[in-house]
């Protein structure tokens, strides 16, 4: 076949594969699939942080972002191994974030990059979830390891005896007036465990203080009291009147009009629904994953005295200032404290549907729904105290 036949052969039958293409999909996809900007691995001096992520479908996709000092990201580059909706979904993304900052990535969602699209076909809208879902990890890690201004601290209990291990982070956002957020920790975890770490950081960028500690019995407080949670108990929740206190004389110079703000999952939702509750000192409580009443503890068995003490079932009261004061959430399929904790929670304080955060996944911890959590907490701490930071 002489050349310029086959370069005519060759030239209709992209088009015809193209034309099909558009059939099965739309231009949009089909253009940034058969040349998708932004592909390839740029060089290693090039990339601030990298994540990769495979998911049911042994779907590969890898993004690289360079982010400048002031989070802006100044390169977003992609890699795939799936099908023509994975490269154009990895493609669009890395041109809607190119030139955005940390923040608009963490607000991004899976519809804003369909629609971006020109939409996805109804058996490929996976392809939206599954990279924004790595987008949001990618972030995290960034934000983890990003560089914060920290300070360890010493809170110090039973008249000095016991000093509670402390962190307080803040950010170049952070203002030299601002309010605290004290941080709490689950059962078991300390102020370097992820969920913690994660939340703290994320809190300091946005402009706040934050105030996290190791309780008794946990993290490094754990060497000057062991790690019989069991026999501290209640002195571990009361901790938390001491910390304010702390906060209040020791931080008054940072601490903007008093505006202490607790938050917290699992164990330390509960100190927050019950010592946090009755202390007219927190302007707001964020209580997430919270059991109602320690007697469903399956495992763990607690004294009768303990369990009332713990328990938010026997401190919190219908109000009509708790939906000025308190925001809960929890995870549906949650495997630790059950999903109808939640409910009793609600119904006991008279909290309104938009006091209370549900998420259908995301187990113990709002795995994928971390970002979410976050900005719902911070929409509701700006509201209710009424600043902008």
């Amino acid at each position: 076949m002489p050349n310029k036949n086959f370069d005519e052969f060759v030239d209709n039958l992209q088009k015809e594969i193209i034309e099909k293409d558009i059939q099965d999909h739309n231009d949009r996809i089909v253009k940034l699939f058969h040349d998708p900007p932004n592909w390839g691995k740029p060089p290693d001096d090039e990339i601030t942080v990298s994540k990769s992520y495979k998911n049911i479908r042994n779907e590969t996709m890898e993004f690289f972002l360079k982010i400048n000092d002031n989070d802006i990201i100044e390169r977003a580059s992609f890699l795939t191994d799936g099908c023509g909706c994975m490269v154009a979904t990895g493609s669009q993304i890395t041109l809607l974030i190119t030139g955005q900052s940390i923040e608009y990535i963490e607000k991004l969602k899976p519809e804003e990059v369909d629609e971006a699209l020109n939409g996805l076909p109804a058996d490929e809208k996976h392809c939206a979830d599954f990279a924004i879902n790595i987008l949001r990890r990618l972030v995290e890690d960034y934000l983890i390891a990003k560089e914060m201004l920290e300070e360890d601290v010493d809170i110090p209990v039973d008249d000095g005896k016991i000093n509670l291990k402390g962190t307080i982070y803040y950010s170049k956002n952070t203002l030299p007036k601002a309010p605290f957020i004290i941080n709490m920790a689950g059962f078991g975890d300390h102020r370097e465990s992820y969920f913690v770490k994660l939340f703290s950081k994320k809190f300091a960028n946005a402009g706040f203080y934050v105030l996290t500690y190791d309780y008794r019995a946990h993290g490094e407080t754990a060497k000057q009291t062991r790690r019989n949670i069991s026999k501290v108990m209640q002195q571990i929740f009361t901790d938390i009147e001491i910390v304010i206190t702390w906060v209040l004389e020791k931080q008054n110079e940072r601490l903007l009009e008093d505006n202490i703000v607790l938050f917290g999952r699992s164990l330390g939702g509960a100190i927050i629904l019950t010592q946090g509750y009755i202390d007219e000192r927190v302007k707001l409580l964020l209580a997430m994953c919270i059991r109602f009443d320690y007697h469903t503890v399956p495992t763990v068995r607690f004294s009768e005295e303990d369990i009332e003490f713990i328990s938010p079932k026997y401190y919190l009261k219908k109000n009509p200032k708790n939906n000025e004061r308190i925001l809960i959430g929890h995870c549906q399929d949650d495997d630790i404290i059950p999903f109808n904790n939640l409910l009793q929670i609600k119904e006991q304080l008279g909290l309104s549907d938009e006091n209370v955060i549900i998420y259908e996944g995301g187990k113990h911890a709002f795995s994928g729904y971390r970002h979410d959590l976050f900005f719902r907490s911070i929409e509701f701490i700006n509201k209710k105290l009424n600043i902008k930071l």
